[in-house]
């Protein structure tokens, strides 16, 4: 009699397109080397020889900035962009905002501040007849929908269910590309402290006045025990929609209405929800309500106001408008977004894991940590077309190759390189999209002085293991913070954002 043990399967292969450039430069600053040498060139046979250099030595003093990246990876001259305009902002006082019936704002209200200022919700209903919030981002013609999950855990599961999950989930997001209209995804995993409020309330529901004392004091013992409960943890699943439809040429482009993207959306929600079964996801995923929504977004602009709106939505709902889900009060830092009670930091993924990994590497870091009260992990996912990907594998395979043949002795990290490019491209041209994964870290404090401690347990402790390379988007708190909430966010479509949309 044999036994055969079960394998893990390994995944990886993850790249980020580039770009090949000289001496490992991207490909603006090799640009401007080029533009550079053929003017040195020019300046040597026009005029002498000492004056090309001269020019040649201002082309690579501008261009070493960039050959010499941050210790997180960034340009910097894009990091001396970055400060100049928060400083810019910090001067004019646009970085704060205040708002309310005694703030700035002209109907008192408390929208949603900066980019999502102008998102618009409203009710939609689905082919089933089912509800649906339904929103919208005005200035890039976006629409999101919101799908509760609930996801019973890897607890004692087998390998082989562990794997099916991996594979459906990336089935589920093959789905994604197969249209034009699908413009991002996000997968929201939120951590923070349980109020214990839907516990003491079934409690108070199954008690008996004529129950014995010692039995009515253990109950209480019980209700006053939840005040400190476990952390709840929470996910969501967005997909977001492009309302432009581009013709036979890039003018002739059809913007669909309101009333026309909530048909096409209500059209095809069941099927996107009911596929989500054999993902993990959890058994019956169904689409977020306006009032969900709204009540959501509040609780992640003032934390400390979730047990009175969990309350509140146990006695029959809250109903907080959309036009008061925004804070009050907010300011943003060069790096960190304080919002009414709270502070918040938010890194952003600039490295995914290099090399293989195994489907539980994200495990420690989406799961409750006891010195993280309010954590928040956001996947982002915005699909290439059919076009677009053959494009992009095909740019890469020449990249990887051109980058090992400037190389007199080829490492074995460019012939990896080369290797995973080519296994992309293959896998491409067999039916399978590229998709470009981001991730946002985000934690909240109630206590600035915790804010230190929080950050060292997501950097030292919880990125380490999911070998991810994490930095801060410096002076864009405010919107990474909005780009991890589960409302849809695709940051490419938003210009303003530049650096912090790069890759997302």
């Amino acid at each position: 009699m044999s036994t055969t043990e079960a394998t893990e399967i390994r995944y990886g292969n993850l790249r980020k397109p580039v770009l090949p450039g000289f001496f490992g430069l991207s490909a603006i600053p090799s640009g401007i080397l080029l533009l550079g040498t053929l003017v040195m060139l020019m300046l040597i046979f026009t005029t002498n020889l000492w004056v090309g250099l001269i020019e040649m030595g201002i082309v690579l003093a501008a261009v070493l900035p960039e050959a010499i990246p941050t210790a997180d990876g960034q340009g910097r001259y894009s990091r001396m962009i970055g400060r100049f305009r928060f400083n810019r902002a910090t001067r004019t006082g646009e970085n704060v905002l205040v708002q309310g019936l005694t703030g700035f704002v002209p109907d008192g209200q408390c929208r949603l501040p900066g980019v999502a200022a102008a998102v618009e919700l409203s009710t939609a209903r689905d082919v089933h007849g089912r509800e649906f919030g339904l929103i919208h981002w005005t200035k890039p013609d976006l629409y999101s929908v919101v799908i509760n999950c609930f996801p019973e855990g890897r607890s004692g599961m087998d390998k082989e269910v562990m794997d099916a999950q991996v594979a459906q989930w990336a089935a589920w997001l093959s789905q994604l590309a197969s249209g034009e209209e699908i413009v991002g995804a996000q997968v929201v995993i939120d951590s923070a402290p349980d109020s214990g409020e839907r516990l003491r309330r079934a409690v108070d529901r199954g008690r008996s006045a004529s129950a014995p004392a010692y039995s009515q004091l253990m109950v209480e013992q019980v209700k006053e025990s939840s005040r400190a409960g476990a952390p709840t943890v929470t996910v969501r699943i967005t997909i977001t929609f492009n309302a432009k439809l581009e013709g036979e040429s890039k003018k002739d482009v059809q913007v669909r209405s309101r009333e026309e993207m909530a048909a096409a959306i209500g059209d095809i929600l069941p099927a996107m929800t009911g596929t989500l079964d054999g993902t993990g996801a959890g058994q019956g995923s169904y689409p977020a309500t306006v009032q969900e929504i709204t009540d959501m977004t509040r609780v992640a602009y003032d934390p400390a106001a979730g047990p009175a709106v969990e309350k509140a939505q146990q006695e029959g709902g809250t109903q907080i408008p959309w036009s008061q889900a925004g804070p009050i009060t907010a300011v943003n830092h060069w790096d960190a977004y304080q919002h009414e009670t709270a502070l918040s930091r938010t890194w952003q993924m600039y490295g995914a894991p290099k090399g293989q990994f195994f489907a539980k590497v994200l495990d420690g870091l989406v799961a409750p940590h006891r010195d993280v009260a309010h954590k928040r992990v956001t996947l982002v996912y915005r699909p290439e077309s059919a076009a677009r990907s053959a494009q992009i594998a095909e740019n890469d395979v020449t990249a990887a190759r051109l980058v090992a043949s400037q190389n007199q002795r080829t490492r074995a990290a460019h012939r990896l390189a080369v290797s995973a490019a080519e296994k992309t491209a293959e896998q491409e041209s067999l039916g399978s999209p590229l998709t470009r994964v981001g991730l946002l870290v985000t934690v909240t404090v109630l206590d600035p002085a915790d804010l230190g401690r929080a950050s060292a347990v997501v950097r030292r402790t919880l990125a380490p293991p999911a070998r991810l390379q994490l930095r801060l988007p410096h002076g864009a708190q405010d919107a990474a913070f909005v780009a991890g909430l589960p409302l849809g966010m695709v940051p490419y479509y938003h210009g303003s954002l530049a650096s912090f949309a790069d890759g997302m």
